[in-house]
């Protein structure tokens, strides 16, 4: 019961949060990267675009 309560109140102070965040990318996936491969490639070279034409 001891450990039980010491870790939730590390929880509850937020010290174990840094050692728990990692495990949310296998539950809770980003939605960017669920889709097509050459969308997010366009996305990229259209922003390279737009930064090459705003710089002249």
């Amino acid at each position: 019961m001891f450990r039980i309560t010491n870790f939730l109140m590390a929880l509850s102070l937020g010290t174990q949060r840094a050692q728990l965040v990692h495990r949310t990318g296998f539950t809770c996936p980003r939605p960017c990267l669920l889709r097509p491969l050459f969308l997010l490639l366009a996305v990229i070279v259209y922003k390279r675009h737009l930064v090459k034409f705003s710089e002249v």
